[in-house]
């Protein structure tokens, strides 16, 4: 995404917040902070959205450490 002060609320604030989720800027009393660092939007479709991203990632990091292991072990 092309940086464009003009989408910035108040307009180039530095500070800004930006959803991990869907990128759009995220009001400081609207954030959700997670575990990794990331920054949501405090409401169910961010944070279900994000949640299952995390999970499918969780899980092919599984599958791949699995994988290892089973060709370590052979």
């Amino acid at each position: 995404m092309a940086y464009n002060p003009n989408h910035l609320i108040p307009h180039d604030n530095p500070h800004a917040l930006w959803c991990a989720y869907c990128g759009e800027q995220v009001d400081p009393l609207d954030a959700r902070y997670m575990p990794k660092g990331d920054v949501v939007h405090n409401d169910l479709d961010c944070l279900a959205g994000y949640g299952e991203a995390w999970r499918l990632e969780c899980d092919r990091w599984k599958d791949k450490y699995e994988h290892i292991l089973e060709r370590d072990m052979s």
